[in-house]
């Protein structure tokens, strides 16, 4: 039951349909191969912002990254998964929580605003 209610939350989430619905224009102007991958929720080298928000939606995190080959955007897209126990919360009305770990799912990294690689965890 625990797990049901994380299920169920996931499930609620926009996937790429609905940003598809919304943005019609952009994403019936990419190529074929793009925007079955798009549908898949798969992104690839080369993609744009627009393309990966289409795939992914917007990022949990942002960050700037500068180093001797120039500056890059990642984002960072982030996961959760039931921690395997409750704990009793201790404020005046009590109750039981589930424990939930989050995790960096996907990292996309930009240059020039495009894909220049990603990171996808492995569970």
């Amino acid at each position: 039951m625990r797990y049901l209610a994380v299920v169920l939350l996931l499930a609620g989430c926009m996937g790429p349909g609905s940003r598809i619905k919304k943005n019609p224009a952009v994403f019936n102007a990419l190529p074929a191969e793009a925007r079955e991958k798009i549908k898949a929720a798969k992104i690839d080298l080369g993609f744009t912002t627009e393309m990966v928000r289409l795939a992914f939606g917007e990022p949990g995190r942002r960050f700037r990254k500068v180093s001797a080959g120039g500056e890059e955007e990642v984002w960072v897209y982030r996961n959760l998964e039931p921690g395997g126990g409750t704990y009793i919360r201790p404020h005046r009305y009590g109750g039981v929580s589930q424990v939930v770990h989050y995790y960096d799912a996907v990292r996309v990294t930009f240059k020039d605003g495009k894909v220049a690689g990603f990171e996808e965890v492995e569970r």
